[in-house]
């Protein structure tokens, strides 16, 4: 969780906000799968939930980074 944290603060303080939020889900993922193992119940859910979703933005991302690398797209706004 703390790598997650420091990697999620740095990259949102040099204004790389996708990979920010790449970190702050894995801190998410972290954060629940402590809470699912010391037995909260609805933390399983939310450890689904944020699997799903970190898993997601992480395709995203591979995606994005692939696509601008080999074709020289840039999706900057």
């Amino acid at each position: 969780m703390v790598i997650s944290a420091m990697g999620a603060t740095v990259f949102f303080k040099v204004a790389d906000w996708p990979v920010g939020l790449l970190f702050l889900g894995l801190f998410a993922v972290y954060l629940s799968d402590f809470f699912t193992s010391v037995g909260v119940q609805v933390a399983r859910r939310a450890l689904g939930l944020f699997h799903l979703a970190t898993g997601a933005w992480l395709m995203y991302l591979a995606y994005a980074v692939t696509v601008d690398f080999a074709l020289g797209y840039h999706w900057r706004v």
